[in-house]
């Protein structure tokens, strides 16, 4: 994990916490190891009780400026955006080009991405 310069956490963040990741093999959910990391660049500001996973290859990018809000969940492998500000309930991971919790009624208007491998058609 590595953090910028002029970052914030506010009390009961966890960063780099293991992604949910599992792979069902026919008769049960296997973990799959979460052995990437997490990048938070400068001037990122992160709220109380936020959950930033690592990823499973790579990293889970925080880019510079960004604002996450307090009870915000960044799933493993997303990104988010130079200069965002967001008060998402939860930015998820991976085969989903930009996408919030299934529960939210809105769709994020912030530049989180999935940097995961795409399924082969």
């Amino acid at each position: 994990m590595s953090i910028g310069n002029r970052v914030v956490v506010h009390s009961g963040a966890v960063l780099g916490a293991d992604g949910f990741g599992y792979a069902f093999d026919g008769r049960a959910h296997r973990k799959i190891p979460q052995v990437g990391g997490l990048r938070i660049e400068d001037d990122v500001e992160i709220g109380a009780n936020t959950t930033i996973d690592r990823a499973t290859l790579g990293h889970t990018l925080i880019r510079r400026g960004s604002k996450i809000d307090n009870l915000v969940q960044v799933g493993h492998n997303c990104e988010v955006g130079r200069t965002s500000s967001s008060s998402l309930r939860s930015a998820s991971p991976a085969r989903a080009p930009s996408a919030m919790a299934p529960s939210s009624p809105a769709r994020s208007a912030l530049p989180i991405t999935s940097r995961w491998p795409q399924e082969p058609s």
